[in-house]
């Protein structure tokens, strides 16, 4: 048996890339097109304003600067104060130290810690050992610690 209906001639499709019509969008597409256009450009447009305002957050942190470069000494504690700040419900101190670099220079640099061995052993007046960058002295650590109780997003 065979199928004598006459079946409908469809012509070839031009050759890739065919053009699209901009009407063929629709009026959905060009108002998400516009739209879409327009919080991209503000997103970029305020991403390169902060970058140069501000830096990159994944830039040299205090942290990775000591990790690289820091150099060990032992400092003598000048103040402790406590900080209106909290880490797990344990107070931050801001501890001032006073040390020398090794060429015999002295420095005068604070740390911050919360931890609590550490911040009695500042109190009793007794010596810590800190990280300090020596191209930088101001820029100091607890040894062991971190320049930042909070993290590298806030510094």
């Amino acid at each position: 048996m065979t199928d004598d209906t006459p079946r409908p001639y469809y012509p070839e499709p031009p050759s890739p890339p065919r053009p699209v019509p901009f009407a063929a969008m629709g009026t959905g597409g060009l108002f998400l097109l516009l739209f879409g256009g327009i919080f991209a450009f503000v997103g970029l447009t305020l991403t390169v304003v902060f970058v140069f305002a501000f830096g990159v957050a994944w830039g040299p942190s205090p942290d990775s600067m000591l990790d690289q470069r820091g150099v060990e000494a032992t400092a003598h504690v000048t103040r402790v104060e406590g900080t209106s700040s909290y880490v797990n419900r344990m107070q931050v101190y801001r501890i001032g130290v006073h040390f020398a670099d090794g060429k015999g220079v002295d420095h005068d640099a604070t740390v911050v810690s919360h931890n609590t061995v550490l911040v009695s052993r500042a109190m009793d007046n007794k010596p810590i050992t800190i990280d300090y960058d020596p191209d930088s002295p101001a820029v100091a650590r607890v040894h062991g610690g971190s320049a930042n109780c909070f993290g590298r997003a806030i510094g």
